[in-house]
């Protein structure tokens, strides 16, 4: 109950012709959004932003869902990260007056060469420009992952974390109409418990797969 679907699905069903035979034949729950983003890392995140933003400029409605299967947004998100912000300028030109964790800025950049016995420093003015961090920021790729986070939803994007999807789901033309959430409840012999629950199969105009390379998805469909 916690998704809702689109006050105007007949109109996603004649853009999808062969959608109806996939709804008629299910037997899990079936949402309708105009994006689905599988994964809510930075880039994931920051597509669905953009989407939304350029949706709103132009005074049109669209609905867009991030699914994470973290049980939050940035818990699968580990890495330290020394940040260079033209992406977020682009983003948010005016991100500076926010909350946001960029706190710590680089203000001394070092490339050495380390031996068994010693280093050598190598001066800037040799080095290509991408390896100068000066006026970069040393983050938690997480706490700003949760900002995005934050900030999608001040949008209207629907984030659900917790949601790992488990299948792609095709029409009968093998093109991508939407995701399939795993069941969740079932126990190491294969069996239903107590506690089980059906997946969700979230049907998109467009489904964004932002879950990294080693994804189960994108695996799957590259």
């Amino acid at each position: 109950q916690m998704f809702k679907p689109l006050k105007h699905i007949n109109k996603f069903y004649k853009i999808h012709n062969n959608l109806a035979n996939i709804i008629k034949f299910s037997t899990k729950e079936q949402v309708s959004y105009d994006v689905i983003t599988v994964g809510a890392g930075p880039a994931g995140l920051s597509a669905a932003i953009k989407l939304k933003q350029l949706a709103i400029s132009n005074n049109t409605e669209i609905n867009i869902c991030i699914l994470e299967k973290g049980s939050e947004i940035g818990s699968h998100i580990l890495s330290g990260n020394v940040f260079e912000t033209k992406a977020l300028d682009e983003l948010f030109p005016n991100w500076k007056e926010e909350n946001i964790p960029l706190n710590v800025k680089v203000d001394k950049d070092e490339f050495l060469i380390l031996t068994e016995n010693q280093s050598y420093h190598i001066p800037s003015f040799l080095l290509p420009k991408q390896l100068n961090n000066h006026d970069n920021y040393i983050i938690s790729l997480s706490q700003l992952v949760r900002w995005l986070g934050t900030k999608a939803e001040e949008l209207g994007i629907d984030i659900y974390p917790g949601f790992a999807v488990s299948e792609v789901l095709y029409d009968d033309n093998n093109r991508v109409i939407g995701v399939a959430t795993k069941d969740v409840g079932i126990g190491k012999d294969g069996n239903k418990k107590d506690n089980y629950t059906d997946g969700i199969e979230l049907l998109a105009k467009q489904v964004i797969f932002a879950e990294g390379c080693r994804g189960s998805c994108s695996e799957e469909i590259i």
